[in-house]
């Protein structure tokens, strides 16, 4: 039971750690759009925190990728190599529009390239999660098979509700 607690901690800790790196990138483009449209500094405030978290969100991570597969370190790396991408677009919009280049930085945002960077992030998150979940249903699926054979089925939204009850609240 211990170990089955444990794959089901280290699972949701994964998706966590795979959705916090989605938000920072998310906030950071929050805060550089709204900048851009309004000139008002005060708008970069969810770009200068989620900047702030997004080294340590993605050391985080990649920590959880150093037992996976190569397929899957390579598809983290490649995450955050687009996210640094995205963040350098994102500057660049952010430097033009502090410079007074209000038109110079909505026409590095018209050539989509930060789009075609958040697309890109979101369907490789996407298929990380994605993959994580059917790990995790095919282990519990292998779980409840064993445990037909010898009579005992514990039901997995208890102890799925345990588990997320000790990750959430210790």
């Amino acid at each position: 039971m211990q170990k089955i607690a444990a794959i089901t901690l280290e699972s949701a800790a994964f998706q966590a750690k795979l959705g916090a790196v989605l938000k920072d990138v998310t906030d950071m483009e929050t805060g550089q759009r709204g900048y851009l449209l309004t000139g008002n500094p005060a708008y970069l405030q969810p770009y200068t925190d989620a900047k702030g978290r997004t080294g340590t969100d993605f050391v985080s991570l990649r920590a959880g990728f150093a037992n996976r597969t190569q397929s899957e370190q390579s598809a983290e790396s490649q995450l955050e190599s687009l996210a640094r991408s995205k963040q350098a677009e994102m500057e660049r919009s952010i430097s033009f529009r502090q410079q007074g280049y209000r038109r110079r930085s909505f026409n590095l945002v018209d050539t989509n390239e930060g789009k075609d960077y958040m697309d890109e992030i979101r369907r490789i998150a996407s298929s990380l999660s994605s993959a994580e979940s059917s790990n995790l249903a095919r282990f519990d699926a292998d779980r409840g098979a064993a445990l037909k054979r010898y009579g005992r089925q514990p039901s997995s939204l208890i102890l799925f509700c345990w588990c997320w009850r000790h990750a959430c609240f210790g």
